[in-house]
């Protein structure tokens, strides 16, 4: 699982899996914390891809973003619910935790917690584009973990997540009528 120049392996969508779970709470957040959350992951991104290994953030640099994010919320967001509040260090914590995947277990606790964002941006806000675009993040998900668990690459767990988020669709529309219920079976 580690990154290299080129690689489509786990770490590609395990690194967006918690960018994207996290995206719908940022409009709830104050900017400076959203921003904080995005630069953490592009900068670890791009130190991943540019040394070719796993960057790691040192104890201090992991504390400081922690404490950064915890003034920006008291500076900021004292009218802040628990939930955003609880998303945002969720979203935070799990991109700090981005540098230790050296197993598959750790990475399949990303896939878990980025699910469990997910779940929480649903019950939020349940629009139909937040709708939309959390079936998107489900594919994400399904994929990262098809990848951890059967090293399939980006594009197959892209298409068993796209395939099963097709089985779980409802498939019975209404008939407006024309069908007449069966005498067996009443209400």
């Amino acid at each position: 699982m580690k990154p290299g120049r080129g690689g489509s392996g786990p770490w590609l969508v395990l690194m967006l899996l918690p960018l994207a779970a996290s995206l719908p709470h940022f409009s709830r957040l104050p900017w400076a914390f959203s921003a904080l959350c995005v630069g953490t992951a592009l900068f670890w991104g791009w130190g991943s891809w540019v040394g070719g290994g796993i960057l790691r953030f040192s104890g201090a640099v992991r504390l400081g973003v922690i404490l950064a994010g915890a003034g920006v919320i008291l500076e900021e967001g004292g009218g802040l619910g628990i939930l955003e509040m609880g998303a945002g260090f969720l979203s935070l914590l799990l991109l700090l935790r981005l540098p230790e995947l050296e197993s598959p277990r750790r990475g399949q606790m990303i896939v878990s917690l980025s699910f469990f964002l997910a779940c929480a941006a649903f019950f939020r806000d349940q629009s139909l584009a937040t709708t939309l675009f959390l079936a998107g993040v489900g594919v994400l998900v399904v994929a990262g973990h098809a990848s951890l668990t059967r090293g399939a690459g980006l594009p197959r767990g892209i298409w068993q997540g796209g395939r099963l988020l097709l089985q779980a669709l409802p498939w019975r529309w209404p008939t407006h009528g024309l069908v007449k219920p069966s005498p067996t079976f009443s209400c």
